[in-house]
């Protein structure tokens, strides 16, 4: 395709939405490449989901839908190429922040876990590889127990679920052990309560894959072994089970980030307020608490994850890009109207 054949393509396209299409600014070479049916079908004929993650300076335990102010909010880079950076987890350690996020090359579909290290005045320092694997790695939860540093990342493609141990924080890790999990495990988070270890996750459901299922495990160690709690699943339902970030101790009662997916995949976050939970029972009732605000412009098509670290919190936003054929003729047709004086529909 020639350089004026894409300018063409360009100018029809939605002028607001290319303007601000990060994939477009940090690789020109883009457009002409999605539109080779043989790499790029999949942005022509289908939406294109972009996260980005951000540190909110504000403690998760005061957050609340009105803490979402900009002048508040530190966001990431973007990556260069095609991709974004999503699922943010951090833990202060000697004076820096470290946030760990899944880094997803839309090329090849396949996520690996980033670190970004902050200073105490939350400036950028580095960016560096912590973990890959042959298989896809998101929701790096990333924390500390005794005086190791731990990291659970999803890794439902690979039909387990692997525990990490810092062997030199923050770059390198190693498999301390495989949690049993059928079929793997969904955004599992851990909690130390009450001198146990409890294991929330998702499990995939059937050909449609839905993470509508709450389940529990628990462990007197971390290492395990671990038991499957016997009211699995808990919750049933789109809107309160899947976690999506850190839990919060409260007054007898532990509040866990739980997306809401009600109207699609990461559109909200509910609080599930869980008020008993032990090795028989469970208790739970969800509230709303965090919807991406429209100041957040145009990442404000879902959130996902609030996670805590220290006195910040950290939280990722998305934007959905329509279908390139969809906008190529929304395009169009505006110009069409345009020339004839004829308002488009």
């Amino acid at each position: 395709m020639d350089v004026q054949t894409s300018r063409w393509l360009i100018a029809v396209l939605d002028p607001r939405r290319v303007s601000s299409c990060c994939l477009w600014q940090s690789d020109p070479s883009f457009l002409l490449r999605m539109l080779d049916l043989r790499e790029g079908r999949q942005f022509i004929f289908r939406s294109v989901t972009l996260w980005k993650s951000a540190i909110l300076r504000v403690p998760t335990a005061a957050v609340r839908q009105d803490s979402l102010r900009l002048k508040d909010i530190v966001w990431l880079p973007s990556p260069e190429g095609r991709g974004f950076r999503a699922d943010p987890f951090g833990v202060w350690h000697r004076g820096q922040l470290y946030v760990f996020v899944e880094r997803l090359d839309l090329a090849d579909g396949r996520g690996r876990i980033e670190v970004l290290t902050y200073s105490e005045d939350l400036d950028l320092l580095s960016i560096d590889l912590a973990l890959q694997e042959p298989w896809h790695l998101s929701y790096p939860y990333v924390f500390r127990s005794g005086n190791d540093h731990w990291m659970l990342p999803e890794a439902r493609g690979a039909g387990r679920l692997t525990l990490y141990r810092a062997s030199s924080f923050p770059l390198g890790w190693r498999a301390e052990l495989t949690i049993p999990m059928p079929n793997g495990a969904v955004d599992a988070t851990p909690l130390f309560w009450k001198d146990k270890w409890w294991l929330f996750y998702c499990l995939r459901q059937g050909r449609s894959h839905r993470t509508d299922q709450l389940h529990i495990a628990f462990a007197d160690k971390l290492v395990g072994p671990w038991q499957h709690h016997p009211l699995n699943p808990v919750r049933r339902g789109l809107s309160g089970c899947r976690p999506g970030g850190s839990p919060l101790i409260g007054d007898g009662y532990i509040d866990l980030p739980v997306q809401d997916a009600s109207n699609g995949y990461g559109g909200a976050l509910r609080r599930l307020r869980i008020k008993k939970l032990d090795e028989w029972r469970f208790e739970a009732e969800d509230y709303p608490w965090l919807h991406p605000p429209a100041r957040f412009a145009p990442f404000n098509d879902g959130l996902h994850t609030l996670s805590s670290a220290g006195g910040v919190s950290l939280i990722d936003v998305k934007r959905v890009d329509r279908p390139v054929l969809a906008r190529l003729l929304t395009g169009t047709v505006r110009r069409i109207s345009k020339v004839r004086g004829v308002p488009a529909s």
